[in-house]
């Protein structure tokens, strides 16, 4: 298992609300962490499992399961790390079985790291695998998707400011520096927190590119946030590189955002509705809006009609496929004013996305006809509400 990375800030909270979850069941516990790609979920996961390994006697085991049959690798892991000799004449279903009901004793802490969905992928490939419904097995799923009411679930957001602005000043144990460098931060205050703005507080591109600036000791942060400004998610700061060290992610920004647009690509309407949400400025906005740049049709029936499955789009994208929620998926972020906004970074991959698109040039149009249709009707002078 990894060591996880040695700048974890800004997740206390979420350390001990996983912790309290494992603690109000008496029978088989499981426990979604769920967020955006690039959001920290697996390091989150890595970390409790380091903070409160004292906690399971039974042991921790740590299963990658995207692309991966989760029976295959227990059964191995049974055989290869607990010395398990596993009866050949028993079914396949039964030797997982067999290797849960021989597990060592105490409390066990088992994670399913980047579970793809919660559909029909899972009820196949995972669900028919998972320990038995005993107290002391605790199961801990990251994905980002948003499993059902009936799993527990913290959902990871962005670091706070205070929080990402730390995570660049942080002290490493492993290099005994920090990613900046505090005294790097204190030339350059105002641009370094307008670093973590740009990047949206997202801990995997505050990691890549605390790590290229640390890589670049003679660059200023001023320098990096203009190439990151030109190239966007294309720049070397966020690509993933061989020497980044102690960092748990394996991947870029741009190929982490790559794996949630896979996971859309059967339904290419919710891959073109994200491309023409990615014109949208980098702010909330109502989903009317939308509505009105999408539905071309004015006939009440059909409207309402179409208003419906963009509805789908927005929320699920194919009845019954309920694995590709835009929403859910955490493409999309529904705000507490009930308006919707894309995370910075997402909307620049959406907005690369778009502009392979043979439909980009119409969508642009039609986006900027609905505009200028909306400002027309905002009156010339403010409405005094009494």
């Amino acid at each position: 298992m990894n060591r996880g990375t040695p700048h974890f800030v800004g997740r206390d909270a979420q350390l001990e609300q996983l912790h309290q979850e494992f603690q109000q069941t008496n029978q088989l516990a499981i426990c979604a962490i769920a967020g955006m790609g690039g959001v920290g979920k697996t390091e989150l996961a890595l970390q409790y499992a380091l903070r409160y390994q004292d906690n399971y006697p039974g042991g921790l085991c740590w299963f990658p399961v995207r692309g991966l049959d989760l029976g295959t690798q227990v059964v191995n892991f049974a055989r290869t790390k607990l010395g398990l000799t596993i009866p050949e004449e028993l079914e396949f279903n039964q030797q997982v079985e067999y290797c849960w009901g021989h597990w060592p004793e105490g409390t066990a802490l088992i994670v399913l790291d980047d579970v793809p969905s919660f559909s029909k992928d899972y009820k196949q490939r995972i669900q028919p695998y998972l320990p038995p419904a005993q107290s002391r097995f605790k199961v801990l799923v990251t994905s980002r998707q948003r499993p059902g009411a009936s799993y527990r679930r913290i959902d990871l957001d962005v670091l706070s400011p205070e929080a990402a602005l730390e995570l660049l000043r942080s002290r490493s144990v492993a290099y005994g520096q920090s990613l900046v460098g505090k005294e790097r931060i204190e030339k350059e205050p105002n641009e370094a927190e307008a670093l973590c703005e740009w990047l949206g507080y997202l801990p995997l591109g505050l990691e890549l590119v605390g790590r290229y600036l640390d890589i670049h000791p003679n660059l200023t942060i001023a320098k990096v946030q203009k190439r990151l400004e030109k190239k966007k998610l294309a720049a070397k700061a966020l690509l993933y590189q061989t020497e980044q060290g102690e960092i748990t992610a394996q991947l870029g920004v741009a190929a982490a955002f790559e794996l949630s647009w896979d996971d859309l690509k059967e339904c290419p309407e919710a891959q073109q509705l994200g491309c023409r949400l990615s014109l949208f400025a980098p702010a909330p906005f109502d989903w009317f809006l939308v509505e009105k740049c999408v539905i071309e049709t004015e006939d009440e029936d059909d409207w309402e009609e179409e208003q419906e499955e963009l509805e789908d789009l927005r929320v699920r994208v194919a009845w019954p496929t309920a694995n590709r929620y835009l929403v859910n998926r955490n493409l999309l972020q529904l705000t507490e004013q009930q308006t919707y906004r894309l995370h910075q970074l997402i909307r620049e991959f959406f907005l690369t996305k778009l502009a392979q698109l043979p439909e980009a040039d119409g969508y642009k149009q039609s986006f900027c006809q609905t505009m200028v249709a909306v400002a027309q009707e905002i009156p010339d002078t403010p409405t005094q509400i009494v």
